[in-house]
């Protein structure tokens, strides 16, 4: 679109689409960090998030274990949670917690760099993008820079060979 800037080395135009495939019931994704110790597997397998907030029936089939955060190091229990999440059977995938402080380029990089260094690719989903940054647009000088941001960073996820995906909260809406 006019008027936003370009990623540097980054060319711009049509993206190939993935899809969404309706499996009768609804497909859920849990994320996990350092936060989150000792983990029972075999409950989340169970556990049906769909009944305890008031929404469409489902199980929980994914789990996106926290790999960074802005420019900081790596998330100490990615490996942990990588590892008993798939001996649960559940696809794995990696996410990166958005900073707008520092390049989006290098956060992408970070994030792909510390997934790989588990010994493993960052998995079978996308690798994500959590937006739950409070005044990140505000920040960047506005919501076209902030999308500028996310969309660099999904260019470099993608050029290094990888789905970008990105999620929020709806509070982070009206960023």
């Amino acid at each position: 679109p006019r008027g936003r800037r370009a990623c540097p080395g980054h060319a711009r135009g049509a993206r190939e689409g993935g899809g969404v495939v309706s499996v009768g019931e609804r497909i859920y994704l849990l994320d996990v960090s350092s936060v989150q110790r000792g983990i029972d597997w075999d409950r989340v397998v169970e556990h049906d998030p769909g009944a305890a907030f008031g929404r469409s029936p489902g199980r929980i089939r994914g789990v996106v274990a926290k790999a960074s955060e802005g420019s900081k190091g790596a998330d100490s229990r990615t490996r942990e949670h990588i590892e008993g999440a798939r001996l649960a059977g559940l696809s794995v995938g990696v996410y990166h917690f958005a900073r707008v402080s520092g390049l989006p380029e290098q956060q992408a990089d970070q994030v792909l760099a510390h997934a790989l260094d588990l010994g493993d690719d960052p998995g079978e989903l996308p690798v994500w993008l959590d937006l739950e940054e409070q005044g990140a647009a505000a920040r960047l000088g506005g919501a076209n820079a902030y999308v500028d941001w996310i969309t660099c960073w999904a260019e470099r996820i993608r050029e290094r060979g990888y789905r970008p995906a990105a999620y929020s909260a709806p509070v982070y809406g009206a960023e």
